[in-house]
């Protein structure tokens, strides 16, 4: 598989939009009561892990919604990332198959398949040494882009804060000039510029962000954004192992050192 083909699957998946059920928003109790937004925002940015799931959709009049669904678990030394955008069935009734790819860093590779590295043996892993890439590289935009980190960076932007009907219910406006904010968001608007932006937090017992609910529109209404990003298992090890043998290629030999 050439690199090129790669690129260009994964900032698709990047900049894929996404929708999702608010669902574990009610579970997990009533957070203490001098619980605020930014001490569970910092709190949560602080945790030595997290698992998370995160849907966003993006709406435009007169389009098929585009949707991405990105599941794993974050740390300092270890990633995993699996991200799929939803099959669509197109008006005149042909389904189309949503890319998929996975991603995982163990501290010294970075290890990616997808859909369009699948083999007769199944799907193949791409090998690539974290010393080769720059941080502008797609690969890591990608798992920037669906990870919580950037989110709870702009939800520490958040304006406006107010409490819910409901204990750890916040409710809060994102300033969309921010360059955190806009930076946080540019991996998953799908090249367009969303304003408008209402966040809503769900703080669990424990004091940590366990959802984030965040809309937009642009500034003519014709297209909307929905983002929600569920967090679970914080302070859980992040287990990421390499692929079994003979299930990974590198990208490139003469970089690697075993």
């Amino acid at each position: 598989m050439r690199k090129p083909a790669l690129l260009a699957l994964l900032g698709l998946l990047a900049a894929a939009l996404v929708a999702a059920t608010v669902a574990l928003a009610a579970r997990g109790g009533a957070p203490a009561a001098k619980t605020t937004l930014p001490r569970a925002v910092a709190r949560t940015a602080a945790a030595p892990s997290l698992g998370f799931q995160l849907a966003a959709r993006i709406q435009s009049a007169g389009v098929v919604p585009m949707i991405l669904h990105a599941s794993g678990a974050t740390s300092p030394t270890a990633r995993r990332v699996h991200l799929k955008v939803e099959d669509v069935v197109a008006p005149d009734g042909t389904r189309l198959t949503g890319p998929s790819a996975d991603e995982k860093v163990d501290g010294r590779f970075l290890y990616v398949r997808s859909s369009a590295t699948r083999t007769t043996f199944g799907p193949l892993w791409v090998r690539e040494a974290l010393a080769a890439l720059d941080s502008g590289s797609t690969e890591l935009k990608t798992l920037r882009a669906v990870s919580p980190d950037g989110l709870l960076a702009a939800a520490a932007r958040a304006r406006g804060v107010r409490p819910g009907p409901e204990a750890g219910v916040f409710h809060a406006w994102l300033p969309y000039r921010d360059p955190l904010v806009r930076a946080a968001l540019a991996g998953v608007e799908g090249g367009i510029e969303y304003r408008h932006l209402r966040l809503t937090t769900w703080v669990g017992a424990t004091g940590y962000v366990r959802l984030l609910l965040l809309t937009g529109r642009t500034p003519d209404g014709r297209s909307r954004l929905l983002l929600t990003l569920s967090l679970t298992d914080v302070g859980r090890r992040v287990a990421v192992g390499p692929p079994k043998a003979g299930s990974f290629v590198d990208f490139q030999l003469d970089t690697l050192r075993e």
